[in-house]
């Protein structure tokens, strides 16, 4: 979830394009988010919740990666015959592989750019989302409540796993150590 703070500082726009793949008459559109202002509350968030933020250099190998894996995704989407898929993936190769020993980084970067307009409008309507990625339909349905939920088990709970929680208290108690071992004990509050 974003912080409401954060939605203020995001911008959104919304494009529309006509889909010339396959006479598709319909109009899509298309959501494009751009880049969000740095929040105070993102810190709060989950490592796996800002995995798709960028946070190092790209470089020029790694984009063309990306845009061949989602032109394949792309592809996945288009066409549900497996023998047709393949087909189009062997030829969406070959073009890859005539441009791959280009050395002049002008020309390597317009032939990116020039992929990446024409993934753009031939992109699926509606793409393939897988079940746990984020769209998915068992996106974050698995909660997993954190540990301090069983400090609050009724005394007859913890009585069917004894072992365990004699294991958890003994851990809590080298951590407290450990804890006031590095950082110091916590100040008395002032009266």
């Amino acid at each position: 979830m974003i912080p409401s703070k954060c939605l203020e500082g995001m911008l959104y726009q919304r494009k529309e394009t006509k889909t010339a793949a396959r006479g598709l008459k319909k109009r899509k559109k298309q959501l494009v988010r751009s880049t969000p202002l740095v929040c105070r509350e993102s810190s709060s968030r989950s490592p796996a919740e800002m995995s798709h933020l960028v946070t190092r250099v790209t470089t020029h190998s790694r984009k063309v990666c990306s845009l061949y894996k989602r032109s394949l995704r792309n592809l996945e989407a288009w066409y549900d015959r497996r023998y047709m898929y393949r087909y189009r993936a062997v030829l969406l190769r070959a073009r890859f592989d005539e441009n791959k020993d280009i050395k002049d980084m002008r020309v390597a970067q317009q032939l990116l750019d020039e992929g990446e307009k024409e993934l753009f409008s031939v992109i699926h309507y509606q793409p393939r989302q897988f079940a746990y990625s984020p769209g998915g339909v068992a996106h974050g349905r698995e909660v997993v409540p954190p540990d301090w939920v069983l400090d609050y088990w009724h005394p007859m709970e913890k009585a069917a796993y004894p072992e365990y929680f004699a294991r958890r208290e003994q851990r809590k108690k080298e951590y407290v150590e450990w804890w006031e071992k590095t950082y110091g004990k916590p100040a008395e509050p002032a009266h």
